[in-house]
């Protein structure tokens, strides 16, 4: 038995740019641990555009758990696109200090670093350049080989030093006079790996002379290393032990682990405050066979309840960005109302680069008959920014008779009309043609709209993509949207938001005929994010679903 928790290890992440702040990671704690394992701890590194609730990090953090080990899957910087677009090698390992640390100051002696395909690279480099000697063994899953090499190999040498000299059309220059790099390579297990970065952190992690050779690492190590499912020779150490996959690692993991020099004593301790409420990591399938990842707070007495509030983020939001849904989550249940937060194809900069707003409805969908499936027959669906437009889109189109009401935070301005004021008439004629011709040519979902690196709605898209959420004809409009809601309606929104104003939402509430109920809550000093604000707007939505019990 385990409990899972999102663990804060930065706490005014909310003062930082989006693409700089720290994202949570997770802690899977055991309950009632073995007393071997009590002093052990195993940090987890995502690989490339991966985040901290990867399949891999949960399958192992509920395995390493069970087997009565603490383990974090570690939120770093360089998670998804967002972070890969400016991180460099090192910041990678200033992340691993900052897990080793906390694990240290509560109680963990003992620490196993695991890394998956490029967090295989962070961790090997970590314990090159520190010798830790805390961490008393390394596990490297699926391991990428030397990065120049490997990316040589995968795009052939040519194009590969055309990328450096910045002459292959995958490196665009921004209108500042900076270089990027967009680039898609197809692997050899029939997936792609998507690199878009600046030039600067491109050359640090892939350029010939970066320091990314995991062989020449790996050559000076003499910490234990089990390598499971390696396909490339240079990770494979004298001191390293190949695993053949991940089921056989689990089953030689304790017996391994307890061989290794260890120290003496030594027990986690929990700091409730370092963590949210327990939760449950859920997920679903969409119909093209996407797995998307869902963050569920119940209580004892929810299902009794059969209440839930499903949250959908904004235009790239994940469920770990911020952790502002896990304060609302706390004071709903509370009331016994389950919460989840959930993971979308647009999630994060790299889903948002490629999904279309159609994505939303069937990813929204799944969740909501996840939710109906667990017992829950009075589902809320709240949306944040853009978010409130997928909601709006998905109950317009499926008119679902589980989902009682909506809640509005922030609603986002219509898509088209407001990219056009914002960036002229002339200068959205031109990149509508340019959408429409690239999708005509039958490069939908090749190039981009817009220019690097990501600024809020002039980021860029794929053709495809971006001609769903901004292009004339996108059904991205929540003004006209509204009109075909049924259900009440809650609209949160304060005066400090760079999206909104009172006006707005006047206008969203007039245009809303069909609904039975449209309130607006109006917080003076709330902004976009509702930075402060979390707790007074989840009891505003508790009192306002127990009067809608009445209509």
């Amino acid at each position: 038995m385990f409990t899972t928790y999102l663990l804060l290890l930065s706490k005014n992440e909310l003062s930082k740019p989006y693409v700089q702040r720290l994202p949570c990671s997770i802690l899977f704690q055991p309950v009632s641990p073995p007393q071997p394992t009590q002093g052990i701890g195993v940090i987890y590194l995502h690989g490339w555009n991966g985040y901290p609730y990867s399949p891999v990090a949960c399958s192992l953090g509920s395995a390493f758990a069970s087997q009565g080990f603490v383990f974090i899957s570690l939120g770093i910087g360089r998670r998804g696109v967002e972070g890969q677009m400016n991180a460099l090698p090192d910041d990678d390992i200033a992340d691993i200090s900052r897990g080793v640390e906390y694990f240290h100051s509560y109680g963990v002696r003992d620490i196993i670093l695991v890394g998956e395909e490029i967090g295989a690279l962070s961790a090997v480099r970590y314990q090159c350049q520190t010798q830790d000697s805390r961490v008393k063994g390394m596990v490297l899953i699926h391991p990428f080989g030397d990065l120049a090499p490997w990316l040589q190999n995968a795009i052939g040498q040519e194009r590969y030093f055309a990328l450096a000299d910045q002459s292959e059309t995958e490196v665009i220059q921004t209108p500042e006079g900076k270089y990027w790099v967009d680039l898609t390579i197809k692997t050899a297990d029939g997936g792609h790996l998507l690199i878009y970065q600046s030039f600067e952190a491109w050359l640090a992690w892939w350029g010939e002379n970066a320091d990314t050779r995991i062989s020449l690492s790996l050559e000076g190590l003499s910490t234990p290393v089990l390598v499971v499912d390696s396909k490339h020779e240079e990770t494979v150490s004298k001191n390293a032990v190949p695993v053949d996959d991940e089921a056989n690692l689990l089953a030689i993991f304790p017996d391994w682990v307890s061989k290794l020099k260890s120290s003496v004593g030594g027990e986690f301790q929990l700091v409730k405050s370092d963590v949210t409420q327990p939760l449950e990591i859920v997920t679903v399938q969409t119909s093209d066979g996407s797995n998307l990842v869902g963050l569920l707070w119940e209580t004892s007495n929810s299902r009794v309840n059969k209440t839930a509030v499903l949250h959908v983020r904004g235009k790239t939001g994940t469920p770990i960005t911020e952790p502002l849904f896990a304060q609302l989550a706390e004071v709903y249940n509370q009331q016994s109302i389950a919460a989840m937060v959930i993971e979308l194809r647009r999630s994060g900069y790299g889903g948002s680069l490629q999904a279309t707003a159609d994505m939303d409805i069937d990813d929204i969908n799944a969740f909501v008959e996840l939710l109906v499936n667990r017992g829950y027959t009075r589902i809320v669906l709240s949306g944040q920014s853009l978010g409130s437009n997928s909601i709006m889109r998905y109950q317009s189109f499926s008119r679902h008779p589980n989902v009682i009401a909506l809640v509005h935070m922030a609603p986002t301005r219509d898509c088209p009309d407001w990219l056009e004021k914002h960036i002229g008439s002339d200068v959205y004629n031109s990149l509508v043609a340019e959408a429409k011709q690239a999708v005509q040519a039958g490069c939908g979902d090749e190039g981009l709209i817009g220019k690097p690196p990501y600024q809020w709605m002039l980021s860029p898209h794929r053709p495809q993509s971006w001609l769903s959420w901004s292009g004339p004809e996108a059904d991205t409009v929540n003004l006209k949207t509204i009109a075909d809601i049924e259900i009440p309606i809650l609209m949160l929104c304060g005066s400090n938001d760079f999206f909104n104003d009172r006006e707005r939402l006047n206008q969203l509430q007039a245009a809303a005929t069909r609904s039975k109920l449209t309130n607006i809550i109006w917080y003076e000093g709330c902004g976009h994010d509702f930075a402060g604000f979390e707790q007074q707007a989840a009891g505003d939505v508790i009192a306002w679903l127990k009067g809608i019990e009445q209509i």
